[in-house]
């Protein structure tokens, strides 16, 4: 077994990936579409979004913002500030300018880049409508994906203005993907609250990302192996792994990483023995060798007469 490496092509997800291809093909028909992909940690959540997002490159602008885990003090619309950067990098800052307006100075107040020409304290819902409407402008021009990823790590602000979001885009080829991690979303917490009102209010569409089953996990092994494995094998990565792509791949790694030491430590084994053998054989002929060289020293020695001085 030589472990390839552990990106290796998705397997099992052909469900979830219909799912989120087809929120996508009713947010090209011009309505903004809201979508959830939900499972534990390690399900490959990110791995789906990362495939779906490459395939719709060539069609999509697609902008990634990420929520951070740092404890209480996490940046205000920390996820959203890097979609917001993207987009206003891809449309040209003048551009926004022009578009925007006065809303450009409001959003000035998260992207210096914009340069607003008044940086007096702006209300947070004049950000949300100039947010809103960077967001139309660019659905205009293209049909936009936006994915913030580990919803379950958001700050307040960021699920307020989501929430905001989902209700105020009503039209437009927009599809906003979330990803969360399930099992760090405590009932009653902001984001638990977040996912549920939404859901109730019918703004944000859910796909469940779940364990593999005893075939895609084997077909997951054996594409990351680059050959068959016996079914003793897939057993016990199944008993491991439960299912679970991330340790799937690392337990496969390992297995691999396991053999590779136990071969290098067999062939070193057999290059002990065959230096054992070798030097037990050389020293046998020595001693043999040695015997018959003073058998032959002795020969003569005795049979010759004796010299009587």
């Amino acid at each position: 077994m030589s472990p390839s490496a552990s990106s290796t092509a998705m397997v099992g997800r052909e469900a979830e990936s219909a799912a989120v291809r087809a929120s996508f093909d009713r947010a090209l028909e011009g309505t903004p579409v809201a979508l959830l992909v939900e499972g534990e940690a390690g399900i490959g959540k990110s791995r789906l979004l990362r495939e779906f997002g490459a395939e719709v490159a060539n069609r999509a602008d697609v902008h990634v913002g990420w929520c951070l885990d740092l404890g209480a003090s996490r940046t205000p619309f920390g996820p959203v500030i890097g979609i917001l950067r993207a987009i206003v990098a891809h449309l040209g800052a003048d551009a926004v300018r022009d578009e925007l307006g006065v809303g450009a100075q409001a959003l000035g107040m998260l992207l210096p880049e914009l340069n607003p020409t008044e940086r007096s304290q702006t209300s947070p819902d004049r950000v949300r409508d100039a947010i809103a409407a960077l967001i139309e402008a660019a659905a205009a021009r293209n049909p936009q994906v936006l994915m913030v990823e580990d919803l379950h790590w958001a700050d307040d602000s960021t699920l307020a203005l989501l929430a905001f979001l989902m209700r105020t885009l009503t039209q437009g080829r927009i599809l906003i993907v979330l990803s969360c991690r399930s099992d760090d979303v405590r009932r009653g917490d902001a984001v638990s609250s977040f996912i549920g009102e939404s859901t109730r209010s019918r703004l944000l569409e859910r796909v469940q990302v779940d364990r593999l089953g005893a075939g895609a996990v084997r077909e997951l092994a054996e594409t990351i192996t680059g050959h068959p494995l016996s079914d003793a094998a897939i057993e016990r990565i199944q008993v491991r792994a439960e299912g679970v792509p991330f340790f799937v791949e690392e337990i496969v790694l390992e297995m691999g990483e396991i053999e590779r030491v136990e071969g290098m430590l067999s062939r070193e084994l057999a290059q002990a023995t065959l230096r054992i053998f070798h030097a037990y054989s050389t020293m046998t002929r020595v001693r043999v060798l040695s015997w018959r060289g003073r058998h032959v020293e002795a020969v003569p020695a005795t049979s010759q007469p004796a010299v009587v001085p």
